[in-house]
């Protein structure tokens, strides 16, 4: 800006009422500075925010079922994704306490798992794709708002361990099968399903 006025032949040293005109030059230069990065922040924040509420309806549709934009899920908790695919390497999966509400479906695609650890969410489902973990040895699920469990699980005989302690909605008669054991609760499902019959 002080070069312009150079070049249109105006002294800067000329003064007024907001200083010398070398000193108005420098302060709406400064301005000029602070609008544009004014400016690119508020695009870039914009933009963020864009790209972030895209990447959390993506999740949502992609949770029930709907979203068709692409075969990768898009995960809130980043750490989930990635302990899903080391997982398919260990047969091993744990995801004890990330606040889960559901059980991510990427998950049912794991058919070497033979751990999955799902205790202290909040998971109130466990939906009928559990049938598809045909190597499951042992599922944990204590600790979240299960109120019953799918009939799937009765004909999983390969699992050896089914926990389901501290779901407090949880049917009374699922939860004394529980403490009867892990073959008596498979046994009533397979049986019974999910209803409060059954001895």
């Amino acid at each position: 800006m002080v070069e312009e006025l150079l070049a249109l032949g105006v002294d800067p040293t000329i003064a007024g009422k907001r200083g010398t005109a070398r000193d108005v030059a420098v302060a709406a230069e400064k301005q000029e500075i602070v609008a544009l990065l004014d400016g690119i922040s508020l695009s870039y924040l914009l933009r963020k925010e864009k790209q972030i509420l895209t990447l959390f309806f993506q999740y949502l549709e992609k949770m029930k079922g709907g979203y068709d934009g692409g075969s990768k899920i898009v995960y809130l908790n980043g750490n989930i994704g990635e302990m899903i695919t080391q997982a398919k390497k260990t047969g091993r999966l744990n995801l004890a306490n990330m606040e889960l509400v559901d059980i991510p479906p990427d998950v049912f695609t794991l058919t070497n798992l033979v751990e999955l650890n799902l205790s202290d969410n909040g998971i109130k489902v466990v939906p009928t794709d559990i049938k598809n973990l045909t190597s499951l040895e042992s599922l944990k699920l204590d600790s979240n708002k299960l109120s019953d469990l799918p009939t799937e699980l009765g004909y999983m005989t390969h699992i050896k361990e089914l926990t389901v302690t501290l779901n407090t909605a949880m049917s009374p008669i699922i939860k004394r099968k529980s403490r009867d054991g892990t073959p008596a609760l498979l046994n009533h499902l397979k049986q019974y399903g999910t209803g409060a019959v059954g001895k």
